[in-house]
């Protein structure tokens, strides 16, 4: 495996870790936490998923790195879109807060 699927296991578990205690409001700091983690992912995943599909350079897909590219639109699509979303509905808010 190399060092930047070891790093990317570790930042997918430490983003769903804080993005679980944020939602369960478990720990305070947990949200500000989990804002800078998710900046710091975002970067990582970019610049991993830049190298990988680099048009310009031929790499075979193999299935950790598709596993990569599915996870990150995955983690993109929550950390953004739906969390905006359930924020503006008010039965969620109601739960949550």
């Amino acid at each position: 495996m190399k060092l930047y699927e070891k790093a990317y296991d570790i930042g997918r578990m430490i983003f769903w870790i804080l993005y679980a205690v944020t939602i369960l409001n478990l720990w305070g700091k947990a949200p500000h936490y989990l804002e800078k983690a998710d900046d710091l992912f975002k970067i990582f995943v970019g610049l991993v998923l830049m190298y990988l599909c680099n048009p310009w350079h031929e790499r075979p897909i193999t299935v950790h790195h598709k596993k990569i590219i599915f996870e990150a639109g995955i983690m993109l699509l929550l950390s953004s879109s739906v969390r905006s979303f359930l924020q503006k509905v008010p039965v969620v808010k109601k739960v949550v807060a």
